[in-house]
């Protein structure tokens, strides 16, 4: 098995419910929930992961338990994420070195 470089993928894709996001300011402060449109921040749709939203967001969600994510493959096995939790916090590791590990 050949290792995985920094930035790959492996082909994975991401969707998560969420209509709004919540915003931060320049320290990183939370600011008012906004359409996920408004921020071209929308992953209701599945999107390959180097083209989804990069960095740390919050999404509200809904109330009581409810299908909220779904991490799918390349080869279409998918974990899906179901919760009552009021948001989800989706982070991508793209500021973080695994040096001298490849990914």
């Amino acid at each position: 098995m050949e290792p995985r470089r920094h930035g790959d993928d492996g082909g994975h894709s991401l969707s998560v419910a969420a209509d709004q996001i919540l915003p931060t300011d320049a320290e990183n402060l939370p600011l008012a929930p906004v359409p996920v449109e408004t921020l071209n921040l929308d992953l209701r749709h599945p999107a390959r992961c180097p083209t989804c939203p990069g960095r740390s967001q919050f999404l509200p969600l809904g109330q009581g338990v409810r299908p909220v994510a779904r991490l799918t493959g390349a080869k279409g096995v998918s974990l899906d994420l179901h919760s009552d939790a009021p948001g989800l916090q989706v982070y991508d590791g793209r500021a973080l070195t695994s040096a001298p590990f490849p990914g």
